[in-house]
């Protein structure tokens, strides 16, 4: 099944979450904490806090025409994960990752997309699948901080200017060979707040903040058969 890939909550349904507020590291109006850094070693000190982080919280968007589609909107930890996917042709895929155990809520649009039939679409709505396996009807999806910076360039950036997104005072960064726009905050500890280019975007936030994922209830948990033609 094909699902739509992009860098990267509503927390998927039924995940027990808890989440506690960090402090933002942001700068002062009156210093420049990066002022001495170029915008390759500013991009890099803030991929490896990308990296290091405990949590953070991803929200990609894209704009097709003229409305905007949510793409992936997931709290990411650094032994789960939780949140949405966004499915071009049926909504969104709710999903819940702990370890290596994945789960999936079974909605009727992807229940029908994956070939069930009616009276399995009515036994299942509602539940959650283990789809643990790349071989799993409903697939696989594999979140963390490392697979965002990998869709991040290691170097070819350039340092613009300085800018507030969602309340913090941040620098913009341009990668021309990439086409790729980032605003990084403006701090001695600089965080990727925003990043993409035309009418792609992935917004990144709470980091470090204390959050619990927990696997679903074991009494709405269950086990699927392949899909007709599998």
């Amino acid at each position: 099944m094909s699902r739509v890939r992009a860098l990267a909550a509503a927390l998927a349904a039924g995940a027990i979450v808890s989440v506690g507020l960090a402090t933002p590291a942001v700068a002062t109006p009156d210093r420049d904490p990066l002022a001495h850094l170029t915008a390759n070693q500013i991009a890099a000190r803030a991929e490896a806090d990308l990296v290091a982080a405990t949590s953070v919280h991803v929200f990609s968007s894209v704009s097709v025409k003229g409305k905007i589609r949510t793409v992936i909107n997931v709290t990411i930890t650094r032994k789960a994960c939780a949140g949405s996917f966004g499915l071009a042709l049926y909504g969104s895929e709710q999903f819940i990752q702990v370890g290596k155990l994945e789960w999936v809520l079974l909605t009727k649009p992807l229940l029908a997309k994956a070939g069930y039939s009616k009276a399995q679409i009515a036994r299942y709505a509602g539940k959650w699948a283990e789809a643990s396996t790349s071989s799993a009807p409903l697939g696989y999806i594999s979140c963390t901080s490392a697979s965002l910076k990998s869709g991040l360039p290691s170097a070819g950036w350039t340092k613009g200017g300085v800018a507030n997104v969602a309340g913090h005072r941040a620098v913009e960064l341009s990668n021309r060979k990439k086409r790729i726009t980032a605003w990084v905050s403006d701090s001695s500890r600089p965080e990727f707040l925003k990043a993409g280019s035309g009418g792609a975007w992935t917004i990144l936030s709470r980091y470090n903040a204390r959050v619990r994922i927990s696997p679903p209830p074991a009494r709405d948990v269950v086990s699927l058969p392949p899909p007709p033609g599998l």
